[in-house]
């Protein structure tokens, strides 16, 4: 669970510094994903630090009640 977070995280952050863009559906699709799997997983039942880089920091400040949190 840990690894694919931030493998999602980082794809997302990566490819939004990218000069050529195009890849908004991609990254709208991975940042949904985290969104899901910290909401159905994550909370209650984790404890490792979320990814919280980038937009999912300011994101999931607001929406982070579990333990563990953001990092």
């Amino acid at each position: 669970m840990r690894k694919i977070a931030y493998h999602l995280a980082g794809l997302a952050k990566n490819f939004k510094k990218m000069q050529s863009r195009g890849y908004e559906g991609a990254i709208s699709d991975w940042e949904d994903d985290l969104k899901y799997m910290h909401d159905k997983y994550y909370i209650r039942h984790f404890g490792f630090g979320w990814p919280g880089r980038g937009h999912w920091a300011s994101y999931l400040a607001g929406h982070c009640t579990a333990r563990g949190g953001t990092s």
